[in-house]
C-alpha cells in the first residue's frame, strides 16, 4: 500500500497547498492512505477527508504538536485522531495565543540586529496567524532592504531572531 503518513496544509503556515488540492495531488500520485498533519490544528482534517473520500482514498485524520520536555523541542505526531475533539481547538488557541504574545520580542529583537520591518504590516500579511518567521522571508523577498541571504539558508539571522522562548 502507497502512502504518506505525514504531510502539512498551508493551515500548517509551512504547507503549501489547501487540504483539498493535496488529497488531489496524493491521489494523482497513486497513494491509497494519506494523513493530514498539521502543526498544532486538526482544522484541515474533514475538508481533507471529504476530500479523500471523494477520490477513493484512505484518509487517517492526524496533527503534528509542537511540544517541548526537559528543554528540548520535539514534534510529537499524532494518527488517528478524533480531529473533531474541542481538545484540538482548546489547544490550537492557546499556541496561538502564547505564540502571538512572542511577536513584539520577536520584534525587538529584529531592530536589534538592524532589521527594521513595520510590525504592523507583518501583522496585517499574517493575518493574525503566528507566521512572523514565513511573513518575514516574504518581506525580505519582496525587495525590501535586508539582504535576501539574511531571510534564506539553512538557519538566518532572521529565524535565529525571530524565536523567542
Amino acid at each position: 500500500m502507497k502512502a504518506d503518513l505525514h504531510i502539512h496544509s498551508r493551515i500548517s503556515g509551512d504547507g503549501e497547498h489547501s487540504p483539498e488540492t493535496l488529497m488531489q495531488m496524493a491521489w494523482n500520485e497513486g497513494l491509497e492512505l494519506i494523513t493530514l498533519t498539521d502543526h498544532n490544528s486538526t482544522r484541515g482534517c474533514g475538508a481533507a477527508a471529504e476530500a479523500a473520500a471523494s477520490r477513493d482514498l484512505l484518509f487517517l485524520p492526524g496533527v503534528e504538536i509542537d511540544c517541548a520536555f526537559e528543554g528540548t523541542d520535539m514534534h510529537l505526531l499524532g494518527l488517528g485522531i478524533r480531529a473533531g475533539d474541542p481538545w484540538f481547538e482548546s489547544l490550537e488557541n492557546e499556541i496561538r495565543e502564547n505564540r502571538m504574545a512572542l511577536v513584539p520580542a520577536m520584534w525587538e529583537n529584529l531592530k536589534k540586529l538592524g532589521i527594521r520591518v513595520n510590525l504592523e504590516d507583518v501583522m496585517a500579511q499574517a493575518r493574525g496567524k503566528p507566521l512572523m518567521v514565513n511573513t518575514l522571508r516574504k518581506s525580505c523577498s519582496a525587495g525590501r532592504k535586508q539582504p535576501r541571504t539574511l531571510c534564506f539558508g539553512p538557519i538566518s539571522p532572521v529565524e535565529a531572531a525571530a524565536t523567542c522562548r
